[in-house]
């Protein structure tokens, strides 16, 4: 019987030196069970062994489990070999993230994994990466539709921890039909009429920044770390490109050049001659990365009147995309503008021709009906 028993320990400090205690003794010297450190111990032939406890509670789990196996052995039952490569949730996340960072994933993809892993957590109470199945990832969904997510961050999350289980080797826990949805808006543009009273309210330095972003497409990292050697004025084309130094790759690791519209490339020609603190075009007063840009848009909205809510930097994006498809522009060139891999992606900015002429074409088809 000696073999099969399994005994809780204590470790506590007492006047500064830890020593290892039996619970009952703790109890006695009033020391409460959140202090110190819980073990478990038995023994294996002539061998004591050990093992570390998260918490009171745990340790108790621990001994029960622990028992039942020893008694099951004496009992001649055979209990299946421990796996030596078994992770847990949270070492197998480290050992994930550990890897994004060795391949250089940017700090908002590392930031984004993150939230997703600690979205999750509290949603599974298991210990094992392979004690995970379809209902936990079932009941993730649900608890972030309870918490009020929109469909698209949830289906996006739901997406970014497959892609985290898929990195273990873990597939097919999941069905098609499990998946979450999320009705696919059509992307929103600015009306020529809400930039003429926008820029109207905006100061100098305010108009030409998000002339920048409507007359380029640039994404709102682009515009932040624009350097007056991306530009050339002789040529007018802004070119995105990689810069270390401000920690900055495009999106995709592909560069592009994008023409620069004349009135812009004149206002960004006399503008880089009369700054010359910064290498970059867009900085804050100090001549570092300006990172609130999106709040000067609001302002700037508010300013002129118009709900600020539908103001957002990459709406200035879609708005380029938009108007130049308007304007007959091909959409594979929009595309190398927008750098976009697949063209698909371009054609979603592409909204239907209500031109007048097009208005009629349509009526005419039904016709006499």
């Amino acid at each position: 019987m000696a073999n099969r028993r399994v005994r809780l320990v204590r470790s506590v400090k007492l006047n500064g030196v830890w020593k290892f205690l039996n619970p009952i003794k703790a109890q006695r010297l009033r020391i409460p069970n959140s202090e110190g450190r819980w073990y478990i111990s038995w023994r294996e032939g002539s061998k004591k062994k050990w093992q570390k406890a998260d918490s009171w509670s745990h340790a108790m789990q621990l001994q029960h489990k622990k028992e039942a196996e020893l008694h099951a052995i004496a009992a001649g039952v055979e209990l299946p070999k421990p796996k030596p490569n078994r992770l847990k949730i949270e070492d197998a996340y480290t050992h994930f993230n550990d890897d994004l960072k060795l391949r250089d994933r940017r700090d908002e993809t590392l930031e984004g994994y993150r939230l997703v892993f600690d979205t999750f957590r509290p949603t599974c109470q298991k210990q094992w990466l392979d004690e995970i199945e379809r209902r936990d990832l079932l009941k993730f969904a649900q608890a972030m539709r309870q918490a009020g997510l929109s469909p698209r961050t949830v289906s996006n999350r739901w997406l970014a921890f497959h892609a985290f289980l898929k990195h273990h080797g873990i597939t097919g826990l999941t069905k098609r039909q499990d998946a979450p949805r999320y009705v696919e808006a059509e992307p929103e543009a600015y009306t020529p009429e809400e930039m003429t009273t926008f820029f109207a309210a905006c100061s100098d330095e305010q108009r030409i920044l998000f002339e920048f972003f409507l007359k380029t497409g640039a994404r709102m990292h682009e515009a932040m770390c624009t350097t007056v050697a991306d530009l050339d004025f002789k040529e007018k084309t802004f070119r995105v490109r990689a810069k270390p130094e401000y920690g900055f790759r495009p999106k995709s690791w592909e560069e592009r050049t994008i023409p620069l519209e004349d009135a812009l490339a004149a206002k960004l020609e006399s503008r880089c001659t009369r700054r010359k603190a910064s290498a970059l075009v867009f900085p804050t007063r100090t001549g570092k990365v300006n990172n609130k840009m999106l709040q000067a848009c609001k302002r700037a909205a508010t300013r002129a009147g118009l709900d600020q809510q539908k103001f957002w930097l990459h709406k200035f994006r879609a708005t380029f995309c938009t108007w130049h498809a308007d304007a007959g522009v091909p959409i594979p060139t929009i595309q190398l503008w927008m750098g976009h891999k697949d063209m698909a992606t371009t054609m979603r900015y592409i909204r239907p021709n209500r031109s007048p002429e097009i208005r009629a074409k349509f009526n005419a088809t039904f016709a006499g009906m």
